[in-house]
């Protein structure tokens, strides 16, 4: 069907790509996004089929059938751009004449994750955070993270409501009753788009973490270390893998960490001007989410200026074997950063009040003098 505003319809469309053995990477300019925009489905080796008007074309750059296998052919830059500008073209122009999907396109910004909407953010990160600890025996250790350097785990366990973890209650599977300590590398992984794996047919995959967005699969045991010494927390038998970088494993047009991905509109020359006077304002998605929870912590501050929010259940952080730095420190300064926050909101509000006394005697005067001047008269 032609829905060219449906972000459900594009992301399905997006997964038909997924599949290495049929679609190898392109350049950015015919790469899946631009196919799936138009309405095509990959539908083949590299073959893409339009969901209306049911045309196929063969999108192939630089390979070349030999004895029914695929090669790579060394072609001139200028050849292969030339080639690349022809299926620009092709995008549009091969669907049918009547097919709406040739008028128009899904707009650049639709692949942006709707987090304008807090309780709905905050709602969707607990489904993806439960979604994890149901994995818990397959999830890494939190030393085997590299997690972005303004990221503290200590800051957001600061920043969630305090009935976070508790309401709506855990499912059975997702945390033993006796331990109600947050997981915190379920909770890191969810925040960075991380979210458990569901087969169609076979049902949740327990050793599988996936993104819902870009469609890209973890598997979590590569990334755990075998053994550990429970006393030192040395590792005697390391994973396949050297560490988990949660951000750079989604897929280049992820919103999660593609911040142009996430724009809020199309790039029109005003919103140009202002973000070459201000970069901060593209924000990738976890960037996006960490701000709604500090927003959000702040309104409920604000709402109960006397009441101190206890801290939820912290689990002490484990440092990195054999290593030191900011990575390790980044906990205590996401507390310091909370502190300051707390203590500074606390200021404005004193600073509030002595205002308004100020302003309730300057009306208290002012009735006074009208009162006297009537009286005279």
């Amino acid at each position: 069907k032609y829905c060219p505003g449906d972000r459900v319809e594009l992301l399905k469309r997006l997964v038909s790509f997924q599949e290495l053995t049929d679609w190898t990477p392109k350049p950015e300019a015919v790469n899946e996004v631009q196919w799936a925009k138009h309405g095509w489905i990959c539908n083949g080796k590299e073959r893409v089929r339009c969901t209306l008007c049911n045309k196929e074309l063969i999108v192939r750059l630089n390979k070349k059938e030999v004895d029914g296998k695929e090669v790579a052919v060394l072609v001139p830059s200028e050849i292969e751009e030339a080639l690349v500008q022809k299926y620009v073209e092709l995008i549009v122009t091969s669907h049918q004449d009547d097919c709406l999907w040739r008028k128009r396109g899904c707009d650049d910004c639709l692949l942006r994750l709707p987090l304008s909407n807090r309780q709905a953010a905050i709602q969707d990160l607990r489904k993806r955070y439960d979604e994890l600890c149901t994995r818990n025996a397959f999830l890494p250790y939190e030393f085997n993270l590299r997690l972005p350097a303004m990221f503290s785990i200590d800051a957001i366990l600061d920043q969630l409501p305090l009935d976070f973890f508790s309401h709506p209650p855990p499912p059975p599977s997702s945390a033993t009753p006796s331990s109600p300590i947050p997981n915190r590398v379920a909770l890191a992984l969810a925040v960075l788009g991380w979210q458990g794996l569901d087969n169609p047919r076979i049902g949740p995959v327990p050793n599988t973490a996936s993104c819902h967005t870009c469609f890209r699969r973890l598997g979590l045991w590569m990334f755990k270390s075998k053994e550990i010494d429970p006393a030192t927390e040395k590792v005697l038998v390391p994973a396949p893998m050297d560490h988990l970088d949660p951000l750079r494993e989604h897929r280049f047009f992820c919103p999660w960490k593609n911040a142009e991905a996430q724009r809020i509109s199309s790039d029109t020359g005003s919103r140009r001007r202002m973000r070459l006077a201000a970069d901060e304002d593209d924000m990738a998605g976890w960037q996006v989410l960490l701000q709604v929870l500090k927003n959000e912590a702040y309104l409920r501050d604000r709402e109960t200026p006397n009441k101190r929010s206890s801290k939820p259940p912290q689990t002490p952080r484990r440092s990195i074997p054999g290593e030191s730095g900011p990575m390790n420190s980044s906990g205590a300064a996401g507390s310091d950063i909370a502190v300051e926050d707390a203590l500074e909101g606390e200021g404005d509000e004193k600073g509030d009040a002595e205002k308004d006394k100020e302003r309730w005697a300057r009306l208290r005067r002012v009735r006074s003098m009208l009162s006297v001047k009537g009286a005279r008269k």
